[in-house]
């Protein structure tokens, strides 16, 4: 029997923008910055000095106005979010879980079913009892003092090239697939556990056919 993907619901997207210049906008009430960008149509929120921005107006391809929130003091940073994947080369990413769901596709889905079967647990899955990259297990491991750092890193690693093997297993199944949404490769570049959180932050690089690739932020 082959296994079917199911996808994993989009709950959350960071997508870091690119800010090549800011300007002050003079006489404007409340005070109002402009953020000149790569690409600023998919901006969705400006965070200045850390804090979210009240107001966001895209207001060219290039070009968003920002309203600066009360109590921001100096002008210090600037940061555009947006919440869906920009495919500009190598997209910065955040999987949260929460309530909210639409339908996805391209390097999105691809992305989101490589997590949901890297986060999966062998043996969940009745009809396929070995699928899944067991990475849930490993913070529960850690906890228990049974790996030390460099182990941890080494079975992150292990479960991220089998969650690769699997998918793509999996996906040579499906002939219809777009190069979009077929996976070219998953690299482990950067795995820590922070004892006084019990959580693991892994950072993956996932690329499709398309030679689209994004840096997936995980936590669990």
């Amino acid at each position: 029997m082959v296994a079917q993907m199911i996808d994993l619901q989009v709950i959350e997207i960071r997508d870091i923008l690119e800010v090549k210049r800011i300007e002050t906008v003079h006489d404007m009430v409340p005070q109002t910055i402009l953020v000149r960008g790569k690409d600023m149509r998919n901006a969705h929120e400006v965070w200045i000095n850390e804090i979210k921005s009240p107001s966001v107006v895209v207001t060219t391809a290039t070009t968003l106005l920002a309203q600066v929130p009360d109590g921001a003091g100096m002008l210090r940073s600037v940061v555009v979010v947006s919440h869906r994947l920009t495919n500009e080369g190598r997209s910065r990413i955040t999987f949260r879980l929460g309530d909210t769901t639409h339908a996805v596709s391209g390097i999105t889905r691809l992305v989101q079913n490589f997590i949901k079967l890297l986060l999966q647990s062998p043996g969940s899955d009745a009809w396929n009892p070995t699928l899944g990259g067991g990475l849930l297990r490993v913070p529960g491991r850690l906890s228990s003092s049974q790996l030390n750092n460099n182990s941890m890193v080494a079975d992150v690693q292990i479960g991220v090239e089998r969650t690769a093997q699997q998918l793509m297993k999996i996906q040579a199944s499906e002939p219809q697939l777009s190069t979009t949404e077929r996976l070219l490769y998953a690299r482990l570049l950067e795995a820590k556990f922070v004892p006084q959180e019990q959580a693991l932050f892994c950072v993956i690089d996932v690329a499709n056919q398309a030679m689209q690739s994004s840096v997936v932020n995980l936590e669990t």
